[in-house]
């Protein structure tokens, strides 16, 4: 079977679009954003080139600067790394999560829920620690910053919101207050935080996260 398929032109000619070069391109890009991940982390915004990235990706500088401006590739960098796929949707809406609302017992949920952001928080840490420095130099950034943090406190107002829907936060409280408390503690640079300064190990912060999560959500 051929894998080009037909599609049609602005011309009216047949143009043709391979499946194979858009898995590709997909793969390529998916590399690429982990390579600058990598950098950003450990030199920071300013201190990564897009050549940097390129070298690392195993990519020419000219397939980066195709895949947008160093200040997207921050932001979508980020969100690969955080939830494994890059986007603006509702973190409650990635493929990661949609188990997550399978549960039905509030104490399976949130362990689920910890278990998820803690390794998600683990592993991007360091790139949202560069990503807040940054924005406080770049105006750009500063906004794809704030845009971000306001969907993730919207996520933690709806998972507290699904909590209360199962039978947990019997608090009496708003789900908008412990939904903006959830988001200050789930934030990701705390990890890093604790691990540098207190030397808190991956288990322990995992164990910190799951008794203040059950605190505002059980």
């Amino acid at each position: 079977m051929n894998s080009e398929q037909p599609i049609s032109s602005s011309s009216g000619r047949r143009a043709y679009r391979s499946p194979l070069r858009s898995e590709q391109a997909t793969a390529t890009r998916r590399r690429l954003l982990a390579a600058a991940g990598e950098c950003f982390a450990s030199n920071g915004y300013a201190g990564t080139s897009l050549r940097a990235i390129a070298e690392r990706a195993g990519v020419s500088v000219e397939t980066v600067q195709l895949n947008g401006p160093k200040a997207d590739l921050l932001l979508a960098a980020f969100e690969q790394q955080f939830v494994g796929q890059e986007g603006r949707e509702s973190l409650l809406e990635s493929d990661a999560v949609k188990p997550i609302l399978q549960l039905t017992e509030p104490s399976e949920f949130v362990r689920a829920m910890v278990g998820f952001m803690a390794a998600a928080n683990i592993q991007s840490a360091a790139l949202a620690t560069a990503f807040e420095a940054a924005a406080l130099s770049d105006p750009k950034i500063a906004k794809a910053l704030r845009e971000l943090g306001g969907r993730a406190r919207a996520d933690a107002r709806d998972a507290v919101a699904f909590a209360k829907s199962i039978g947990g936060v019997t608090s009496g409280r708003s789900i908008d207050e412990v939904g903006d408390e959830l988001w200050f503690v789930m934030r990701p640079p705390h990890f890093l935080q604790l691990s540098q300064i207190l030397g808190w190990t991956a288990e322990r912060y995992q164990a910190w996260l799951l008794r203040a999560v059950r605190e505002l959500l059980l």
